[in-house]
């Protein structure tokens, strides 16, 4: 038994030495091989990464949070400038965002980072779709990414690649060529997200550095098109609310409000366009509507609901997302419509 010691701790020494060299060698190209995909969509890693750096200069007073309609609707800068008392905005938005999304992205991203005091929630009727394409995959691919993975083996290896370089660059160290790309470089690290001129995190014509839309701030509504067959055939597709939509809204509101976090619920205005592209038309739009309003019976959360409000074409870039003018708009206004459903938005400590 003992001849049998002295091999096997020779071994392990060995792949000890081994291991903390191939660790070494991973730290000293990992700042040269290509990025690693841990957000698995490009939106949240720019978002992760702007959070990040907020977080590490203080909170964010309001997070707006919602799909693209609120991402593209509501302006952080424009939302502080109209605020009597300057509130800081973020806007932490994510494509086809529904309930079950944004509860997760708020409860394990945002609300860690910066500590709202206030989230204004957009639902609209596309969130509500569980069987919407565009919808059903965004969550798929959140629960799956390797930086909100929920399960064991997601969260052992946030853990270890968060202290590993051989681990957290493991795809790229698995292709030789960009091993090979990372060793010769000279010219300095890749560099993973985009920054504005002054530094800040962007996704340049998508994302704005507050987290704000861009792509359709210079789009004027013109009738069906393109975008339109768009929301028909992913996000309204096989249109179904579920059992209780409003339980689904209100389960995220309540798990906020757990928090301290004030929430204030928007249903934002679209087209008249819009209602058609449901299965049963208006009679759609209208349950999605009373659904967000239950929502916020149930949880006591202010309710600013603009469906009924009927804006002019030349406010939105397609049938349901403003544009510059109309996200102007309703910037300017969201300070004094969230005091008049009662909520005053709050300061983060």
């Amino acid at each position: 038994m003992g001849s049998l010691r002295r091999p096997i701790a020779l071994a392990a020494a060995a792949a000890v030495v081994v291991l903390v060299l191939a660790e070494l060698a991973a730290r000293a190209v990992a700042p040269d091989l290509p990025p690693t995909d841990r957000w698995g969509d490009e939106a949240r890693a720019v978002k992760a990464a702007q959070l990040d750096a907020l977080a590490a200069s203080g909170c964010v007073d309001v997070v707006v949070a919602g799909d693209s309609m609120a991402r593209d609707g509501l302006v952080p800068a424009t939302i502080t400038a109209a605020d009597p008392r300057a509130r800081s905005v973020y806007n932490a938005s994510l494509d086809a965002a529904g309930p079950e999304l944004v509860r997760r992205w708020l409860l394990d991203v945002v609300v860690p980072r910066v500590h709202p005091a206030t989230v204004v929630l957009a639902v609209s009727s596309i969130d509500l779709n569980e069987r919407g394409p565009a919808v059903t995959a965004a969550l798929a691919t959140y629960r799956s990414a390797p930086a909100t993975r929920q399960d064991l083996l997601g969260r052992l290896d946030r853990w270890v690649g968060d202290r590993s370089a051989l681990v957290a660059n493991r795809a790229g160290l698995r292709d030789p060529g960009a091993v090979l790309d990372a060793v010769g470089r000279d010219d300095g690290p890749d560099e993973g997200v985009a920054t504005d001129a002054d530094g800040r995190p962007v996704l340049p014509g998508v994302i704005g550095a507050d987290g704000e839309g861009l792509s359709r701030r210079d789009l004027t509504y013109a009738g069906p098109g393109p975008a339109t067959t768009f929301t028909r055939t992913q996000l309204l597709a096989d249109y179904h609310p579920g059992e209780d939509p409003a339980g689904r809204v209100a389960d995220a509101v309540a798990a906020l409000q757990s928090a301290g976090i004030e929430v204030v619920l928007v249903v934002l205005p679209v087209t008249a366009d819009f209602a058609d592209l449901h299965p049963e038309g208006s009679a759609d739009l209208a349950a999605a509507r009373a659904a967000v309003a239950e929502a916020a019976t149930r949880t006591g959360a202010p309710l600013v609901d603009l469906g009924d409000e009927r804006w002019p074409d030349d406010r939105f870039a397609d049938t349901h997302h403003l544009n510059a003018s109309g996200a102007a708009h309703l910037s300017e206004a969201l300070p004094g419509l969230a005091r008049a459903a009662g909520a005053e938005l709050g300061a983060c400590r």
